[in-house]
């Protein structure tokens, strides 16, 4: 894991990316190791003494920022990380497929297959697959039953899957998908407007290796900076 130190002092957007090189690509943000981590920490910290959370994540996070702008609404994962930092950056396993049980197991392997035979039917494309998936949600509430609710900030490109007639990814309490062979086939599947998903507080299953999490102790001071509160 590793941390970015943020202030308020304000930096434009020119000098962000000549003093980001280490960003010019966001998706060579992959911060795979502790020693890679460490080697990039210093650079990273220099920049995000000068720039604002806005100029940040204008950069490194454009899909979710324009999702955010236009919702007001934050995607929030339950993240155990520390209280005293805007901005940390996470790269966990995948883990879908051991996180929610055994049942949760045979769902998302069901899930998979099925995405899979859609995409060679050219009716989805490049599809989130619950294999090198991440999930965050809509609903503050929802994800404080994971651990603390953060903002969460996928890094770079921003490939998501989320269900329009379903708010969950995985039906907990509903078990008609182990009962009904077309239950897939009724779920409508959307591969854009994210806005919309975090707007109804449903969970969206996203493809990005690593991602910046903002814990809720800073929550109101990030909506400031991002001109969410007018």
């Amino acid at each position: 894991m590793c941390w970015i130190f943020m202030s308020g002092d304000g930096i434009t957007r020119r000098e962000v990316l000549n003093q980001a090189g280490v960003f010019s690509s966001c998706s060579s943000l992959l911060f795979r190791s502790p020693s890679s981590c460490n080697a990039q920490v210093n650079l990273t910290q220099k920049l995000n003494r000068r720039s604002s959370a806005k100029s940040l994540l204008e950069i490194l996070c454009p899909e979710m920022l324009q999702a955010v702008t236009k919702t007001k609404d934050f995607a929030y994962r339950g993240e155990h990380i520390s209280p005293d930092q805007m901005f940390s950056v996470l790269n966990p396993e995948y883990d879908l497929f051991v996180a929610y049980g055994e049942k949760g197991r045979i769902f998302f392997e069901a899930l998979e297959k099925y995405l899979l035979e859609k995409c060679d039917g050219l009716t989805l494309h490049d599809p989130a697959l619950p294999s090198r998936s991440h999930v965050f949600v809509g609903s503050r509430d929802e994800a404080a039953r994971w651990g603390s609710p953060c903002s969460i900030w996928p890094v770079g490109k921003l490939n998501y899957l989320w269900f329009r007639n379903q708010r969950l990814v995985y039906p907990e309490k509903n078990e008609d998908w182990q009962k009904n062979p077309q239950y897939f086939d009724g779920l409508d599947i959307r591969q854009s407007e994210l806005s919309e998903a975090l707007s109804l507080g449903h969970e969206v299953m996203f493809t990005s290796k690593t991602f910046l999490a903002s814990p809720h102790e800073f929550q109101e001071q990030l909506r400031f900076q991002l001109g969410l509160d007018g």
